[in-house]
């Protein structure tokens, strides 16, 4: 699910207390306005995965690519609630979605996936440890 509020402060982050929202902006390749409509949560939906791997490049460390996905809900965290006694259960599970999704699992997108499994764990993980949920 796309989290307008922690999208706003992610693109604040981003930006940094040294540059205005314009350069910032220009540094993406995308309009200011537009940016600005996302800081002031007015626009419902995320931007696509090109936008928000801009904003990740330009904001020199500051934020990630992968937790903006988080944030937009590219991936979603649920299935680290689920507790999987055999592994290979999670490995089916897995499998499933990828078969009933419809797409063809190029070695990009295999590579993507495995990406994003390793950042749902980790950022699980953190959550773990942080006392949270």
């Amino acid at each position: 699910m796309f989290d307008k509020e922690r999208f706003a402060q992610l693109l604040i982050h981003a930006k940094g207390e040294h540059h205005s929202l314009n350069k910032f902006s220009w540094g993406c390749d995308i309009s200011p306005s537009h940016l600005s409509r996302y800081i002031r949560k007015v626009l419902p939906n995320p931007p696509k995965s090109e936008t928000l791997k801009k904003i990740a490049s330009n904001s020199e460390g500051r934020v990630s690519y992968e937790e903006l996905l988080l944030t937009c809900g590219v991936v979603d965290l649920n299935i680290m609630n689920e507790s999987y006694d055999d592994p290979n259960s999670f490995a089916k599970k897995i499998e499933d979605i990828i078969a009933n999704s419809g797409m063809e699992l190029t070695p990009a997108i295999e590579e993507n996936l495995l990406q994003l499994i390793k950042l749902t764990i980790k950022t699980a993980q953190l959550n773990k440890n942080s006392g949270g949920e």
